[in-house]
């Protein structure tokens, strides 16, 4: 029910959210609105580890470089940027491009950063690893120079063991 409807004199910014509006113009054809849903054809601002700048981006690799060193809405007060591996979300970014391996969803919940990833990262065919004390996402298939899954056999990593003497 609507009461008071009110004509806005200036359009109100706010830094850093989201908005949207809602104008319903009640007749008698409205009984109900059960759910409403939001196309919002641009996501979050990030900073775009494969191809510079920054932009939406459907890269799982720089949501979660966002998540990790964003102080306002991440994690970016409680992780140094010096605990991931910035290379190598770079390079997993571009094997995620090469195979039109998108991410696109909501985090809305707070939620366990580490657990999280983990638990994304295999349905992009990735990995979770922490080398040298840096957290990375690795591919978890072999691929070419071009980034694509390589349909070859990866080379064999077999050292023979040294007969007994």
């Amino acid at each position: 029910y609507v009461n008071e409807s009110l004509a806005e004199d200036q359009l109100t910014t706010y830094g850093g959210c989201a908005m949207v509006g809602l104008k319903l113009q009640s007749t008698a054809n409205i009984t109900s609105l059960d759910q409403l849903r939001v196309y919002q054809k641009e996501g979050v601002q990030v900073e775009r580890l494969t191809d510079g700048g920054t932009g939406a981006s459907n890269l799982f690799t720089d949501l979660v470089w966002y998540l990790c060193t964003n102080k306002d809405t991440g994690a970016g007060s409680l992780i140094s940027s010096d605990l991931l591996d910035r290379e190598q979300l770079a390079e997993t970014g571009r094997y995620l491009r090469a195979n039109r391996l998108f991410y696109d969803d909501v985090v809305s919940e707070p939620l366990n950063l580490r657990s999280w990833i983990a638990d994304k990262a295999p349905s992009l065919l990735c990995y979770i690893s922490i080398k040298n004390g840096k957290l990375a996402i690795n591919p978890a298939l072999p691929y070419d120079s071009s980034g694509k899954i390589s349909a070859s056999p990866p080379a064999s990593r077999i050292i023979a063991a040294r007969p007994p003497a």
